[in-house]
């Protein structure tokens, strides 16, 4: 009886063996693993040809929100000086209509002081302490109000008295000194006024001018500040992302973006392994293409130059054997179209020598 190797074919017409196809073993060879595969490059091409590059979108950073945290600091200080300013200022004014000594309602202090003036010092909101601490040192006799009251009642008094001592205090005599009396008393009420109010403006313009100077640095250092975050971070246009010749540990390809990171198809950042760091972190590491004798990669730190493993401990030893997947970034991390290149090639040779 012959003996038959099983799972062969036979002609029945010669009774010689049939020989087996030579294809890759999927129909269609490397253009079904080029579609298995998701990718749009001929043909054939060998190692990341076929991944072409990807288009990483513009991005024009948010300057607003840049420039407000920078100047965060130097606004708070600033709000701070302006506070102080502003206390200084109403007890300032609330100091000096106090020693005046006249209780103003809010008509009244628009009639004296001017309606812009009474709204720009926030007078409204400090007439009730004003007009308190006027009455109580009118009433002491310490205001300037008390004071011109008091010297029209003297001029009153020695012109009674004087006019009495010769007869004449019924005389048109008293009515003429008494009117100029009253005469002083309203130019001193008048002079005494003005020098309030040039008082307040004073408060006020000290006030006004330390605001200016303080909008001007806050303006001057966002204009500032607006330079160096363009310089920093630029507005960017649309970028031609080339395929870096490098995979992930999960097989993803890896594009070089604009500052040389390493980026996924999607544009996402790409963290090598072990740095738990962004997409800069990814540039940190490059592999030798050379193992460790217990099969671990071998990367170069880019500062230093100092062989590391891919959780960034120091290789102590030389290296092992060359390592499978050349420009790979972590253990296994191999091109899948090279992988299954290869495992289709071993499995023609196994075919091929079980066919000797």
């Amino acid at each position: 009886m012959a003996n038959i190797a099983p799972g062969y074919q036979f002609n029945p017409l010669t009774g010689m063996r049939k020989k087996r196809p030579r294809s890759g073993g999927f129909g269609g060879g490397s253009d079904v693993i080029e579609r298995l595969l998701g990718r749009s490059g001929p043909a054939g091409s060998g190692g990341g040809a076929g991944y072409g590059s990807i288009t990483t979108p513009g991005f024009t950073p948010n300057y607003e929100s840049l420039i407000e945290s920078a100047l965060g600091p130097l606004r708070a200080q600033l709000g701070a000086e302006g506070s102080a300013d502003a206390a200084s200022r109403n007890a300032a004014l609330t100091r000096g209509l106090g020693q005046f000594g006249e209780q103003f309602d809010p008509s009244g202090a628009q009639a004296a002081f001017g309606q812009d003036f009474y709204q720009q010092a926030g007078l409204e909101g400090l007439l009730p302490q004003a007009n308190q601490l006027a009455q109580q040192n009118t009433q002491a006799g310490f205001s300037v109000s008390s004071k011109l009251q008091k010297a029209l009642e003297g001029s009153v008094q020695q012109i009674q008295n004087a006019l009495a001592g010769r007869g004449m205090l019924r005389s048109g005599a008293y009515g003429t000194a008494l009117e100029g009396a009253n005469q002083e008393f309203r130019q001193g009420q008048y002079d005494a006024r003005q020098s309030l109010t040039d008082y307040l403006q004073a408060a006020q313009q000290g006030f006004t001018a330390a605001e200016r100077a303080r909008q001007t640095q806050l303006y001057t250092a966002g204009r500032e500040e607006a330079v160096r975050q363009a310089t920093l971070n630029p507005a960017t246009g649309t970028w031609e992302a080339p395929y870096s010749g490098q995979n992930a540990p999960d097989g993803r390809p890896l594009y070089r973006g604009r500052k040389g990171e390493l980026l996924y198809a999607d544009g996402s950042p790409y963290t090598t392994p072990g740095t738990g760091e962004g997409a800069d972190a990814g540039q940190a590491l490059e592999f030798t293409g050379q193992n460790a004798p217990d099969g671990r990669r071998i990367y170069k730190r880019r500062d230093n130059g100092q062989l590391v493993y891919d959780d960034g401990t120091p290789y102590p030893g030389t290296t092992g054997g060359s390592g499978a997947g050349g420009g790979d970034l972590g253990g296994g991390a191999r091109d899948p179209f090279a992988a299954l290149q290869a495992a289709l090639a071993r499995g023609r040779e196994q075919r091929l020598g079980s066919q000797q």
